[in-house]
């Protein structure tokens, strides 16, 4: 823990930002009292907000708020629930520290708990519902041209030991249907509601098992071996090949959800208690930081800003401040979501690997072929890997949706960034030597051999100084990519190519003079 609050103390120095981790002002309810470390005291009800995906930073979030709520000694621990899922081995931390508590645990679906989120809803003690809420569908997946489709062996594997194991804990545990809790879970038969008219007892139970009751599926035809039975079907509950997905009514309906609470005053009455003795946690300045770090906008903008510094800074030599720009916009898009949980060491390797390819095309291999068109493609393997959920288990693809609503949003978030880039890296090209930081950049050490070295830096030698016209041919001594060195004769004089690359060796023109500026182009 210290080793992360020195990394977010650097990552602060560079950029500071503001939001409030696991609430949206819009949907979030009416607020209990703030809540801080030490303001807390004589036990209550305390509500943990997760609004955002569930990451290792939620889970350390959340760990942080039962130890404090537990040494205040709390009556009721909630958790305020609005998440698409997230990080399945993050969520499956969460579920066992639940389950380990000795506090009574209430899962609020406010407004809707999918993937991971029903996977840690289950976990709770008990699970109330918003009126318009939503939870299921923790289901792992595989997406390929036909859509959804079903699992491999290995795949299968990986969901009972993982998965299907911990469903199933939670349904006996909390006396949740078992066949309800597996069909949030695995893609399975059709699910009917059945009911013994003797008894009244009612139970749920797949479209194969209906035989074992004497019964037979609507639209089926009966056969001889159906006889005369005290169960009858109620209601069919889900359609074959498809995942649960409750709303309210229907998480209450099939026994999961005990009660619809739209806000703090409903929960304190639902638990017996005053809206004073209610307490709400939010994270601390670290967390909130990360949380802004590695938001898509943010990233997408850190990309940018990188992609951007570099280029530049290969226009002018040594370490400038481009070049620190980049340094530290990568520090920040690898250092975020290292400390979230969503990049390892095998991400920092990949786009390390994509660097040095791109870095040996730029100054070692002539020209612009496989190892530069290889590191930009590790590079930005590595940026999207840094997106996804790490999923326990064999394999590497994803599997679990919330992984393939991760990759997707990385995806989109690169080719934003790329695609701003090249627009960026065009402007530049095209104006580098104009733009006044820039130009001080490129032409502060363009003089001739003969030049006087108490020349101003900030007012470089023109190009009539020089010696250079429009016409002039000379030789390329450094890469031009596109600003670089030539040789006019005896001088050697900074020169800018019209946005191509050229070689060292190859033959130029003079093809305009702009002050400064000598733009040249291949003979």
């Amino acid at each position: 823990m210290n080793i992360r609050r020195m990394a977010l103390m650097l990552i602060a120095a560079a950029l500071v930002g503001s939001v409030t981790f696991g609430q949206n002002e819009d949907d979030a309810p009416p607020a209990a009292p703030v809540m801080q470390t030490e303001s807390v005291a004589g036990g209550g009800v305390y509500i943990v907000p997760i609004r955002t995906q569930i990451t290792d930073l939620t889970r350390d979030f959340l760990d942080r708020c039962i130890t404090e709520a537990e040494s205040h000694g709390a009556a009721c621990i909630v958790l305020d629930l609005d998440t698409p899922g997230g990080q399945v081995s993050s969520a499956m931390d969460i579920s066992r520290r639940l389950k380990n508590l000795d506090v009574h645990t209430v899962a609020w679906v406010n407004t809707e708990a999918i993937s991971a989120g029903a996977l840690i809803s289950l976990a709770c003690d008990e699970i109330i519902v918003a009126p318009r809420g939503k939870i299921g569908d923790c289901a792992a997946i595989m997406i390929g041209p036909e859509g959804l489709q079903s699992l491999g062996k290995t795949e299968r594997a990986k969901l009972d030991s993982y998965i299907f194991a911990e469903f199933r804990d939670s349904a006996r545990a909390n006396g949740y249907p078992l066949e309800l809790c597996e069909a949030m879970v695995t893609l399975g038969p059709a699910i009917y509601r059945i009911k013994n008219e003797a008894t009244r007892e009612t139970r749920y139970v797949r479209s194969t098992e209906l035989h074992e009751f004497n019964l037979i599926a609507p639209g089926e035809k009966p056969t001889d071996e159906v006889g005369s039975s005290d169960w009858a079907i109620d209601k069919k509950v889900l359609e074959a090949d498809k995942l649960l997905t409750m709303l309210s009514d229907e998480a209450i309906e099939y026994g999961f959800a005990k009660k619809q609470i739209a806000d703090e005053t409903e929960l304190a009455a639902h638990l017996d208690t005053t809206v004073d003795q209610v307490h709400r946690y939010e994270a601390n300045w670290s967390e909130q930081l990360v949380a802004v770090l590695t938001s898509p906008i943010i990233r997408g903008i850190l990309t940018i800003v990188m992609l951007m510094g570099l280029y530049s800074e290969m226009q002018s030599p040594g370490l400038g401040l481009p070049g620190a720009v980049a340094v530290i916009a990568a520090v920040i898009l690898f250092g975020a979501p290292f400390l979230s949980g969503l990049a390892s060491v095998t991400e920092l390797l990949v786009v390390a690997a994509g660097v040095i390819l791109l870095g040996v095309e730029l100054f070692v291999i002539p020209g612009f072929g496989f190892a530069g068109v290889a590191g930009i493609a590790l590079i930005m393997i590595g940026l999207v890997m840094t997106f996804v959920q790490y999923e326990p288990g064999p394999g590497f693809m994803p599997t679990l949706p919330g992984s393939w609503d991760m990759l997707r949003e990385g995806v989109i978030t690169m080719f934003v960034a790329m695609m701003v880039s090249a627009v960026g890296l065009y402007f530049l090209t095209k104006h580098f030597g104009h733009l006044p930081l820039f130009s001080r950049l490129v032409l502060s050490d363009g003089v001739s051999a003969g030049a006087s070295t108490t020349e101003s830096p900030s007012s470089p030698p023109t190009a009539s100084e020089l010696g250079v016209h429009i016409g002039d041919s000379g030789k390329v001594t450094a890469m031009l990519r596109p600003v670089g060195r030539a040789m006019f004769g005896d001088r050697l004089v900074d020169v800018v190519s019209d946005g191509q690359w050229i070689e060292p060796g190859k033959t130029i023109k003079v093809v305009a003079v702009q002050g400064n500026r000598i733009v040249v182009e291949e003979v």
